[in-house]
């Protein structure tokens, strides 16, 4: 069986391509300096979406996706760098990370000349100075085997010769946009695309944004984000306010981050996750997995459809499905050891039990205890959506699927426990109910379909 990763992907199994051409144009014709949004919840498919616009642009995805080589190349003047945050989390500042990511890209530019380079590595030295305290920024190593205090010197040395004070954060844009102009031309471009920054911890996120605002809004520059707008919104407001749970601090955030961006688009949610789940599923390509469905777990391929079962009853989110349907597959194939093979088994509880053990552990293991709670707690939510347990705290059904009110509006909640948890963003809609609804099952069938230990 075939274990795929959680790489991005140029595969259009979430129907993103025919979007992804004119983001690229609207990119391509924006007048900088510009900043574009990508917004999608975790695991949505932005970083692939990302991708494929880096790709359309010229970017040189033989690198990510060596099957793959792209043909296009950047036209003349544009530069494709591609930053992630996430992975300088660590360091003090976000924006001296993407100085060097930049610096780096264009020392490698066929159009740099030295003079350029020169000025080019002084302009990003000094730079840093003001984006933060070199000395913890750099440590007593300094940078390219020149010591912190050389660095210094050599920066106030040239900011001296060009501007005999401070070096404010508009004169700083100035010498950034006139060293980038000198490397990649006048009309040159820097498509900057920065993936995962609601990812990151602590205050990166906001220094980095303050940085694009204040120091690297450039002429020159493009800057493309993908973001999960919720997780940064609350990233921010605890910044700003130094609370992230209330209404006034998130509507705060929100205000800033409106500010940010020229342009936000949200990638639509699949309505039908159908032809991706059958891509991530493989039962064409993988015999073995299909035979095991067949013969040990009743699956009726002429009558039945996993692929649409799993659409009713997972959330559209592709990493989601995808973590889903491989950590299922091994579920099954350890189900199939432990129980002997002349006794029956059904995939459709195996959904429902592995669904529970990736998205509510604490109902599965109420199972294992007492089998019987599938009845009397699960499936009794399922269909009135209430209880008083609660393990069922923010847990909450879809409206369409709720059996007490009419399709507009949502189950009523039970507890003030239940509204402070949806309150502070921590509810969560219970996506197997389908599944649940048509699952007759006693309890010795339910201990029969739960993996043991020892």
């Amino acid at each position: 069986m075939a274990v795929v990763n959680d790489e991005p992907t140029l595969e259009d199994h979430l129907h993103h391509d025919s979007m992804v051409p004119i983001i690229a144009s609207r990119i391509r014709d924006c007048n900088p300096p510009y900043v574009m949004g990508i917004g999608g919840t975790w695991g949505s498919g932005k970083t692939s979406f990302l991708r494929k616009t880096w790709a359309v642009l010229g970017g040189n995805d033989s690198l990510y996706f060596p099957n793959k080589p792209n043909s296009i190349k950047p036209k003349t003047g544009e530069h494709i760098i591609w930053f992630n945050p996430w992975h300088h989390q660590f360091e003090a500042s976000p924006a001296v990370a993407l100085l060097h990511e930049i610096h780096k890209h264009l020392s490698m530019t066929d159009r740099a000349i030295n003079e350029a380079k020169k000025l080019g590595t002084v302009t990003i030295l000094t730079a840093l100075n003001y984006l933060g305290d070199l000395g913890k920024m750099l440590g007593a190593e300094g940078i390219q085997g020149i010591k912190t205090d050389e660095i210094q010197k050599r920066g106030e040395n040239w900011e001296a010769e060009r501007f005999q004070t401070s070096l404010t954060s508009e004169k700083f844009r100035t010498v950034f946009e006139k060293t980038l102009a000198q490397i990649i031309g006048k009309n040159g471009r820097l498509y900057i695309f920065i993936d995962d920054l609601d990812r990151c911890e602590r205050d990166i996120p906001f220094k980095l944004l303050e940085a694009l605002k204040l120091y690297l809004s450039a002429r020159n520059c493009v800057y493309i984000l993908g973001l999960d707008r919720h997780h940064l919104e609350r990233s921010i407001a605890k910044e700003l306010t130094g609370s992230s749970d209330t209404g006034p601090q998130l509507a705060h955030a929100r205000e800033y981050l409106g500010k940010m961006f020229q342009s936000y688009y949200l990638l639509p949610r699949p309505e039908s996750m159908e032809g991706y789940i059958s891509s991530v599923l493989n039962l064409a390509g993988d015999p073995g997995f299909n035979t095991l469905l067949v013969t040990r777990f009743g699956y009726k391929p002429n009558q039945e459809n996993i692929a649409q079962t799993l659409d009713q009853n997972l959330p559209h989110n592709p990493r989601k499905i995808k973590a889903f349907v491989h950590s299922w597959q091994l579920y099954l194939q350890t189900l199939e050891k432990q129980v002997p093979a002349n006794v029956p088994l059904d995939w459709k509880t195996t959904v429902v039990l592995h669904y529970l053990g990736q998205f509510e552990e604490p109902l599965l293991r109420r199972l294992e205890e007492f089998p019987g709670a599938f009845w009397t707690d699960i499936k009794s939510f399922a269909d009135i959506g209430v209880s008083e347990d609660n393990r069922f705290d923010g847990l909450e059904i879809s409206p369409e699927l709720s059996l007490v009110s009419d399709s507009l509006t949502p189950p009523p909640l039970s507890r003030p426990a239940e509204q402070k948890a949806l309150a502070a963003h921590q509810k969560r809609l219970f996506y197997i109910v389908p599944l649940v609804r048509t699952t007759t099952l006693d309890p010795t069938a339910i201990r029969r379909h739960l993996p043991r230990a020892g």
